[in-house]
């Protein structure tokens, strides 16, 4: 099951920003706010968010210097620009620079509803193509895949099963000594039968050893 999409908004004025949360949240999303660029940067140090809404006046610089800045930083997260700068090219440098979404202030709450949801689905949409291809690594990756894919979940806060932390250690454990298999028993602190046994459990390749 997918984790709740998280949202950071990141916004001066007081009341919009909470006016903005109390309609994202009533729509089933995890929200957080920020008032200040400093305020915004730690939360997206802490936790993992998915769509950041930024309102270029938070810190007064040029919304398109902001967004680059942001991007730098996370390349991967999702945007919607709010900037009063309505000319077409500063809407094209900030879709290019990846802004999902450009929103020209001052707007309608009605238009901040339709742009939101329509990002959102597009976000939802990139969860689920990417749970799918999750899915297919854990089928048919390479054990170094595997891990890393672990790897990312645990990183993220997923929910993992005891089996998936077993598989996860075993794995990290392999990796670290090449696959060597009396090594990597002797991290885990089981016999080199006991971690074959478990290979065969999780369907790791065997190596023969010499």
């Amino acid at each position: 099951m997918l984790k709740k999409i998280t949202i950071l908004i990141l916004d001066t004025e007081l009341n919009s920003c909470e006016e903005k949360q109390e309609f994202l949240q009533n729509k089933g999303y995890c929200v957080f706010t920020a008032n200040t660029l400093r305020q915004g940067l730690s939360t997206l140090k802490t936790q993992e968010i998915d769509l950041l809404i930024l309102d270029s006046g938070t810190t007064g610089k040029n919304g398109i210097v902001l967004l680059r800045e942001v991007k730098k930083l996370y390349p991967r997260l999702e945007v919607i620009l709010l900037s009063f700068q309505a000319d077409m090219e500063s809407v094209t440098k900030a879709l290019r620079l990846g802004a999902l979404d450009y929103i020209r202030k001052p707007f309608t709450f009605v238009d901040f509803q339709i742009a939101i949801l329509r990002t959102l689905k597009f976000v939802e949409l990139k969860r689920k193509i990417e749970a799918m291809e999750e899915r297919n690594l854990l089928l048919s990756g390479s054990p170094e895949e595997k891990i890393d894919l672990h790897l990312k979940r645990e990183i993220r806060g997923e929910t993992l099963t005891t089996q998936d932390k077993e598989m996860l250690l075993l794995r990290k454990a392999l990796k670290e000594k090449s696959f060597n298999q009396k090594a990597a028993a002797e991290v885990l602190g089981i016999s080199r039968d006991a971690l074959i046994r478990r290979m065969k459990k999780y369907n790791i390749r065997i190596k023969k050893e010499d």
